[in-house]
């Protein structure tokens, strides 16, 4: 049978029928425990095929990680070796941009590709540290609300009217009735609107390609993450413990996903999301803030983590670029990730995006305790 699949693969007009059939034929060898033939390296060849085919920038980059995945596993140094070089001479001859909220357009598919190339130098502790800790992985937010609002208003009048038309229809049941008709109100409103649809497009396929492209080559899998947790977090021993097993999920999960298989990550983020609303909590006892209302009844309720958004010493804690991304992604001013997971109100947000948008925002939250 496994003779079958490799015969037929080299027969295909397409790679990607090649590939499905050697992945195919690859798993009949592994339950007959045939070693007959590399069916990795013969995939990675595919890949490269489908590289040097792609006039695509992203698309070239995508199937070079994929060949590079493969290549590793049959330990073809070779190939390794010219790949990674043909991602390094890439980040040679292109500059890394910033990302910028007010010019979000196609490019940013270039942009994501830069910062992969950047990535290929890194080893895991520099690449978990620079997850955590740079602004480079974050919008450029050097605008205020009203700023922001008012420069777009300016130079684009027909699209501002066009986005209260669609605010209308689609977001006033929830965040309008808040807010009076000030232009301050309306900027305000803006500024959380365009974060919304910055996290939902340019962050998830950012973070997709990052976690996805370190995984692929070995820069970033549940060894290593854990070990840094361990040796360079203050989470404490007890934390670790109940965290381990949801960042294993996280990592066996992501590894079916790339395999094309159906993947399932609701224990990695029904853990996580809970896990970061502890730290958020960790962090606000840590600098006085108090997170409980306590009534005349001395019954004590902690406050939503909208409260705490809002809260002006917290404000201050956060960077200005953390703080925001974080309050788009885990209240209701945004995509609202704690309350649709905690209650179960969605279950469309068990994906691989959503998966990062969570990994990203627990790193983006840990060096403040």
């Amino acid at each position: 049978m496994d003779d079958i699949c490799w015969n037929l693969a080299k027969s295909c007009n397409q790679e990607f029928d090649s590939i499905y059939i050697l992945k195919l034929g690859k798993k009949i060898s592994n339950k007959l425990q045939n070693k007959k033939y590399d069916w990795d390296d013969e995939i990675g060849s595919y890949y490269e095929k489908l590289m040097l085919k792609e006039d695509n920038f992203l698309g070239k980059q995508e199937f070079c990680k994929k060949a590079i995945f493969y290549f590793k596993i049959s330990k073809n140094q070779e190939k390794i070796f010219d790949l990674t070089k043909f991602l390094e001479k890439t980040q040679n001859e292109l500059k890394l941009p910033y990302f910028t909220l007010l010019d979000i357009e196609p490019s940013f598919f270039i942009h994501v590709d830069l910062r992969l190339i950047k990535l290929i130098n890194f080893n895991s502790l520099e690449l978990i540290d620079y997850l955590i800790k740079s602004d480079e992985n974050m919008p450029n937010l050097d605008y205020d609300d009203l700023t922001i609002y008012e420069n777009v208003k300016k130079s684009s009048p027909i699209f501002m009217n066009s986005f209260w038309q669609f605010f209308d229809s689609n977001y006033n049941n929830r965040l309008s009735n808040r807010y009076a008709n000030s232009e301050k109100d309306k900027a305000e409103i803006y500024y959380n609107f365009i974060h919304i649809l910055f996290s939902q497009s340019y962050m998830k396929i950012y973070l997709n390609n990052i976690f996805e492209f370190a995984y692929v080559n070995n820069i970033f899998n549940y060894e290593s993450f854990i070990g840094y947790l361990n040796k360079y977090s203050n989470l404490d021993n007890k934390i670790l413990k109940f965290l381990s097993p949801a960042i294993l999920s996280y990592f066996n999960q992501l590894d079916l996903y790339l395999s094309n298989y159906e993947a399932n990550f609701v224990l990695f983020m029904d853990s996580i999301v809970s896990k970061i609303e502890f730290i958020i909590r960790e962090i606000c006892n840590k600098h006085g803030i108090i997170t409980s209302d306590v009534y005349s009844n001395n019954i004590s309720e902690k406050i939503s983590l909208e409260k705490v958004f809002k809260n002006d010493d917290f404000k201050k804690i956060l960077s200005n670029p953390d703080y925001h991304f974080l309050k788009i992604i885990l209240t209701d001013e945004g995509i609202n990730m704690r309350n649709e997971l905690s209650h179960c109100l969605n279950f469309n947000k068990y994906s691989f995006s959503y998966a990062n948008l969570l990994l990203f925002s627990f790193l983006r939250l840990i060096k403040y305790l």
